[in-house]
C-alpha cells in the first residue's frame, strides 16, 4: 500500500503542475497529440520506477521525497517538445507550479505527522487532496494575474530574474523540507511553510511591480520621443540616434526637408486640413523610408537620416515626388531638401543640422523666387 499511496501523491502532483504549466503556455501541437506524448512519457517513467521502486527508496537520502523530486523534474523534457514558447519562459513557468505543489506537499507532509506514522501516507494524500481543492483557485488567479503577465510583458532580463526567483525558491522549498525529515516540531514546521509561503507571494508581487514600473517608463520613453500628429520620432529621438552614430563613428548623411507653401495649405483649408496634409505626406514618405530614419522635428519640417557614404539630394528623388492627397483632392505641392554628411561636412551634431538647413534654404530660396501662387 505504501507504494500505491505514494505513486498517488506523486501523480497528483504531476496532474497539478502540467494542468499549470499547459494552461499558461503556447502549445506546439494539438491537444490529442500533447496528451498522447504525456501519456507514453508516464507510462514509461513510471514502469522504470515501478521496476526499481524499493532500491530507489532504501538509497534516497530524502526518505522518499527524492523520488517524487526526480519524477515531477523529469517532466521539463516533454514539456520542452510540446511547448512552442522560448525555453526560459518553459521552465520559469514550470518551477513557478512545482513551487505550488511542493509547498502543498510538504504543509501535506506536516498535516500528516500530526496524526502519527500509522497510515501517514494516506494521510498525506487526503491532506494533499483536499488542499488542492481549496487553493488551486486562488493560485490560478494570482499567477494569471500577475506572474504569467510579468513573464510575456517583460525583457530578456526581467524574465531571467523571474527564472532565477523560480529556481531559488524551489530550492529554498527542497532545503526546508529536508529540514522536517531531520526532524523538528509540527509547529516549527508549519511556522516555516508559512514563512516560505509568504517570501514566494511578496516575491512575485515585487517581480509583477517591477515589471509594470519598468513597463511604463518604457510607454513614457516612447511617447516622449515620438510625435504626436505622425507617429514619427520626433526630434529628441533624432539627437540620441544622431550622437549614438557619431560616438560609435557611423558615417550617414543627415537629409532636412521643408514642405513647400505648407503655410498656404493651413490658411486656405484650415490646419485639421493641414494636419492631413502631413499625415498623408508622412504616409508616402514611409512607403520609401523606414520609420526608424524618418524624423518630424517642427510643424512642416522633417528629417531623413541615411547610413552611408556622401549622396545627393537627387539620388533619393524627394524633390520630385507627386501625389494627390486622398480624401482632400490637394495634389502635394512638393518639399525642399537640403542634406549634410557625417563626417565629410561636419563632425558635431549642431554642425550638421546646420549646414543641411542652409543648403536646404538655398535650394528654397532658388526654387521659389518669383514664383506666382500654387495651383491646385
Amino acid at each position: 500500500m505504501l507504494y500505491i499511496y505514494v505513486a498517488l501523491v506523486i501523480l497528483q502532483m504531476v496532474a497539478v503542475n502540467l494542468f499549470i504549466s499547459f494552461k499558461f503556455s503556447k502549445i506546439r501541437y494539438s491537444r490529442t497529440v500533447n496528451m498522447l506524448i504525456l501519456i507514453v512519457y508516464s507510462v514509461l517513467l513510471f514502469y522504470l520506477v515501478h521496476n526499481s521502486f524499493h532500491k530507489l527508496y532504501e538509497l534516497d537520502c530524502f526518505e522518499g521525497n527524492g523520488i517524487f523530486l526526480i519524477i515531477v523534474a523529469s517532466y521539463v523534457v516533454p514539456m520542452l517538445i510540446t511547448l512552442k514558447q522560448p525555453i526560459k519562459i518553459t521552465l520559469t513557468i514550470f518551477l513557478s507550479a512545482w513551487i505550488y505543489t511542493y509547498l502543498v506537499f510538504a504543509l501535506s507532509v506536516r498535516i500528516g505527522h500530526l496524526f502519527g506514522e500509522e497510515n501517514l501516507q494516506l494521510i498525506i494524500l487526503i491532506s494533499q487532496t483536499l488542499l488542492h481543492i481549496l487553493t488551486i483557485r486562488f493560485t490560478y488567479r494570482i499567477l494569471k494575474n500577475q506572474f504569467i503577465y510579468t513573464l510575456w510583458n517583460s525583457n530578456e532580463k526581467i524574465i531571467d530574474y523571474m527564472l532565477f526567483l523560480s529556481f531559488s525558491l524551489l530550492a529554498l522549498i527542497a532545503i526546508s523540507n529536508y529540514t522536517f525529515i531531520e526532524g523538528i516540531s509540527p509547529i516549527t514546521g508549519f511556522v516555516i511553510i508559512f514563512v516560505i509561503t509568504s517570501i514566494t507571494l511578496l516575491s512575485y508581487n515585487l517581480a509583477f511591480l517591477f515589471s509594470r514600473v519598468n513597463e511604463s517608463a518604457e510607454v513614457f520613453l516612447k511617447k516622449s520621443r515620438t510625435d504626436t500628429l505622425t507617429g514619427l520620432k520626433n526630434r529628441a529621438a533624432l539627437m540620441d540616434d544622431i550622437n549614438s552614430k557619431i560616438l560609435v563613428g557611423i558615417p550617414f548623411n543627415l537629409v532636412f526637408l521643408d514642405l513647400d507653401n505648407f503655410k498656404y495649405v493651413n490658411d486656405v483649408f484650415g490646419h485639421a486640413k493641414g494636419d492631413e496634409y502631413l499625415i498623408n505626406f508622412c504616409k508616402e514618405m514611409l512607403k520609401r523610408f523606414y520609420r526608424t530614419n524618418f524624423y518630424r522635428i517642427s510643424g512642416d519640417e522633417f528629417v531623413i537620416i541615411v547610413d552611408g557614404e556622401k549622396l545627393e539630394n537627387e539620388e533619393l528623388g524627394l524633390e520630385s515626388i507627386s501625389y494627390v492627397n486622398k480624401g482632400m483632392g490637394i495634389k502635394f505641392l512638393g518639399l525642399s531638401a537640403g542634406s549634410s554628411h557625417y563626417p565629410t561636412d561636419a563632425k558635431n551634431l549642431s554642425d550638421l543640422l546646420s549646414r543641411a538647413d542652409y543648403n536646404m534654404y538655398q535650394k528654397k530660396k532658388v526654387k521659389h523666387k518669383n514664383l506666382d501662387t500654387p495651383k491646385y
